[in-house]
């Protein structure tokens, strides 16, 4: 949301925490620390869901 553009992250989890890759920032940082992200699609290797606001 910062840069007003859609883009896609990846959330792996390492020892149980959700990690976030992005290729905007520089460093992989936990989920938690996170607040500027908007869902829009989330994607596993089974499903994909579709995020609706204020649901």
């Amino acid at each position: 949301m910062n840069l007003k553009v859609g883009h896609a992250i990846l959330v792996a989890f390492v020892d149980g925490k959700p990690m976030v890759l992005d290729n905007q920032v520089k460093i992989v940082v936990e989920a938690d620390k996170i607040r500027h992200y908007q869902p829009i699609f989330s994607i596993n290797e089974t499903m994909w869901w579709r995020h609706r606001p204020g649901v």
